[in-house]
């Protein structure tokens, strides 16, 4: 009801194989995709970081995002509360839950990075149209 059928048939068309957040392994001589674990499938990513959080000689990887300005005819993606997905070389990607973990990267999340204050690690979380938020990592 959005688009009228003649304005659909003259205009372009983008095709996609999948719409999952993904990692891409370099296996050597090509690429092996992996979707990301259900959680890190809520909403939109809009950044990951990698750190050997847990200490355990792999890197994981921190993700956030949300997208909260979308076009009219599509509803906001605001599922995620960020996530942290610890690596270990035979189960790939394991999505640590928010109770276990104690990540809690709410809101319209457009960048974050890892920071060093007093010798104490955090994440600075921008958001769109908010305050930047400092997360503590221990």
């Amino acid at each position: 009801d959005v688009y009228t059928e003649p304005a659909l048939e003259n205009s372009l068309h983008y095709f996609t194989k999948t719409f999952s957040s993904i990692y891409l392994e370099n296996t050597g001589n090509s690429f092996e995709m992996s979707n990301l674990p259900v959680l890190a499938q809520l909403s939109a990513i809009n950044k990951i970081l990698k750190k050997d959080i847990n200490n355990d000689g792999y890197t994981d990887i921190i993700i956030s995002g949300n997208m909260y300005n979308s076009e009219v005819e599509t509803p906001r993606n605001d599922g995620s509360v960020g996530v942290y997905l610890e690596f270990t070389p035979i189960k790939g990607f394991r999505a640590v839950p928010t109770k276990e973990s104690g990540l809690f990267l709410n809101g319209d999340i457009k960048d974050m990075e890892f920071i060093n204050l007093k010798n104490n690690d955090y994440i600075i979380s921008a958001k769109n149209n908010d305050l930047i938020e400092f997360t503590r990592i221990k």
